[in-house]
């Protein structure tokens, strides 16, 4: 890895502040709406049955929404992995670590809405 992704916020609720105007309910019901995706469980079906390009799909929507929602750790081993996809490379453990820092990411936010 090059970085040590356990220093970067799982949830920066500053930069989504200043992304929303300082909107707290609208960032509340877009991180509700992030809680209701599927989106790993798809990237690890599509990575299962060998359908890489869907898998690197997936990987892209979830940097995208992660670093709109200023879910900085999820976008940073997304990015990781997006990058790895776009050159090609098998991406060995990151699809594992996404899942995890993902599942990091939804436990930060269900504590953030309660």
């Amino acid at each position: 890895m090059s970085q040590n992704f356990l220093e970067i916020l799982l949830l920066d609720e500053r930069d989504a502040m200043s992304r929303l105007g300082g909107n707290t309910s609208i960032y509340a019901m877009l991180l509700r709406k992030f809680t209701e995706n599927t989106y790993i469980e798809q990237m690890e079906s599509a990575a299962a049955s060998g359908n890489a390009a869907e898998a690197a799909e997936i990987t892209h929507t979830v940097k995208g929404l992660a670093a709109n929602l200023s879910l900085s750790r999820l976008h940073a081993v997304a990015a990781e992995l997006d990058a790895a996809y776009k050159k090609g490379e098998s991406p060995a453990g990151l699809p594992g670590q996404l899942k995890d820092v993902y599942g990091e990411t939804l436990a930060a936010i269900r504590d953030y809405l309660a």
